[in-house]
């Protein structure tokens, strides 16, 4: 987990080094109660749906990514606006 400040917003990274979501599931898992079927994974399928829900309503956004720091992974980046 990171957290950075750039020039004209604020870059919050969560990364892990686990089975990661395919591309084209990426903007699906977004999506109130979506799962990928035969992950395995135990949830509800909303957690990544609140998290957009309340990033957007800050005026932010959340972008989901292959993990940079390991082999396989998901690299989640949530991005907000700089306070004027």
């Amino acid at each position: 987990m990171s957290a950075e400040e750039l020039s004209d917003k604020i870059l919050i990274c969560i990364e892990d080094n686990g089975n990661g979501i395919p591309k084209s599931e990426r903007k699906r898992v977004l999506n109130p109660f979506y799962r990928i079927l035969g992950s395995g994974e135990v949830g509800t399928g909303l957690g990544l749906s609140i998290a957009e829900t309340i990033a957007k309503r800050y005026g932010g956004s959340i972008a989901l990514k292959e993990s940079v720091n390991f082999e396989t992974g998901l690299r989640v980046e949530i991005t907000f606006p700089k306070a004027a």
